[in-house]
């Protein structure tokens, strides 16, 4: 930011512990924006097999794939310890993937306003589509790749993909964070 003459410096790590560190500082305005998906459906997309659009070799061609049980664990620790970051003095502020997508300008205002940006329409985002730029990524979901305009849409694969004693086991394992991020436990049919 200094550097830069930037106002606002965005880290997309997504690792609890950085944060932690950066909290330690008094001269930063830390703040966290904690993005939730319903655990079965980050367990489903663990499953799959994802073609990396970066990969330059087959030895890496796919991303990495998790069983159900395993994403669960691995879900429970990062959203956990994302929560616990206000026990340490963070602002945080959630939002879940669901609510994004049902009302993508809604949500990005609701966003500028915990970042202390004066709420305005974002540029290229519209109920249910997005202007993607081309983005420097080292990480993530193949879709940040994707530019030019996309559609924002809800992804609900996993209820009738997931097998539901997976759904049930992912269910039963993230039930206490589930509830508190507003998501039912029990299943879909």
């Amino acid at each position: 930011a200094t550097i830069s003459g930037a106002r606002m410096v965005i880290d997309s790590s997504k690792q609890p512990s950085l944060v932690a560190a950066l909290l330690t500082s008094e001269r930063l305005d830390v703040r966290v924006l904690h993005c939730v998906r319903d655990s079965r459906a980050v367990a489903h997309s663990w499953t799959k097999q994802v073609r990396r659009p970066e990969a330059r070799d087959e030895a890496g061609a796919f991303m990495t794939r998790y069983s159900p049980a395993t994403t669960a664990r691995h879900w429970n620790i990062h959203n956990g310890a994302a929560d616990a970051l206000r026990l340490l003095g963070a602002r945080v502020e959630r939002v879940r993937y669901e609510d994004f997508v049902e009302d993508a300008p809604a949500t990005v205002t609701r966003i500028q306003r915990f970042a202390g940006l004066v709420p305005g329409p974002p540029a290229g985002l519209t109920r249910h589509t997005v202007e993607m730029a081309p983005q420097h990524r080292c990480s993530g979901n193949p879709m940040r790749f994707s530019t030019g305009l996309v559609a924002v849409r809800r992804d609900d694969a996993w209820r009738t993909a997931m097998s539901a004693r997976d759904q049930r086991t992912v269910s039963l394992l993230r039930a206490p964070l589930l509830r508190l991020y507003g998501y039912t436990v029990r299943p879909s049919s």
